[in-house]
């Protein structure tokens, strides 16, 4: 379900030169992308003026996925997509359509979000932590489905033929991120973060040949035992109250 909301330009700007409330009597699509930036748009707003346009309808602006030619594919609300633009050019298209006493009609889409990938920091937050992700309530996920074995889960079709195939064949892969310190599934350019709570089952792998290379009082082996046990402490991804979640969250980040 897409909204509308009608704006006149920067809140500066506003302040500065208020516009009278108007309604839309006539207006203009323009959609914005890599090859339709806010300073393409800025230099069509006096044409439109002279066609008598009172308001460009802009399609979503907000940070999309790398090359997304609509927009509805957003990773980030809270910023602007800098494939179309800096927040300078936004401000001065917004000027030059103040100038023109044009408005902007902003499509609003909070229920369009690109999942899947490697981009999206609140998709991935879910995969990673379940109930207890920041974000989880951002999305419309059924944690409590009918059937047991999918609760506290989110089941994703995305594999091209069953799991023993996709796995035998390479195609589903581990992999360590060492600046943020997190193991994650890929399959092709999805990914799929572990949860952090299951992180001993992978630091336990082979731990018995590295006992065999290093001396039992060696610091770094007690270090890494010690880090294999505060991962295996850490909440669940269902826990039950906030204190729980914001313990998870502190443990894992420091873990």
């Amino acid at each position: 379900m897409s909204g509308t909301a009608h704006v006149e330009g920067p809140p500066e700007a506003a302040e500065e030169e208020p516009l009278p409330d108007v309604t839309p009597v006539s207006s203009y699509r323009l959609q914005f992308n890599r090859e339709f930036t806010f300073r393409d748009a800025a230099a069509l707003v006096p044409y439109l003026s002279r066609l008598g346009i009172a308001h460009v309808y802009a399609s979503p602006y907000l940070t999309a996925r790398p090359g997304s030619h609509h927009g509805y594919d957003i990773i980030d609300h809270n910023a602007l997509n800098p494939e179309i633009g800096s927040p300078g050019d936004f401000e001065r298209f917004s000027a030059v359509l103040r100038q023109h006493g044009m408005g902007q009609i902003l499509d609003l889409v909070p229920n369009h979000m690109g999942v899947m990938g490697s981009e999206n920091r609140w998709w991935l937050d879910v995969l990673e932590n379940g109930p207890a992700a920041d974000h989880a309530d951002f999305f419309d996920i059924d944690w409590r489905p009918v059937k047991r074995e999918l609760r506290g889960k989110v089941l994703l079709p995305v594999l091209a033929d069953h799991y023993g195939i996709v796995l035998y064949s390479g195609d589903l892969t581990l992999g360590f991120d060492p600046a943020a310190g997190e193991f994650s599934f890929w399959y092709f350019n999805h990914r799929f973060p572990v949860d952090p709570q299951k992180y001993p089952s992978l630091l336990k792998f082979r731990l018995a040949g590295l006992r065999n290379e290093l001396e039992e009082d060696d610091p770094c082996l007690a270090a890494f035992l010690e880090l294999i046990a505060d991962f295996g402490r850490l909440p669940g991804r269902t826990v039950a109250s906030e204190k729980q979640r914001r313990a998870r969250r502190r443990d894992t980040e420091e873990h």
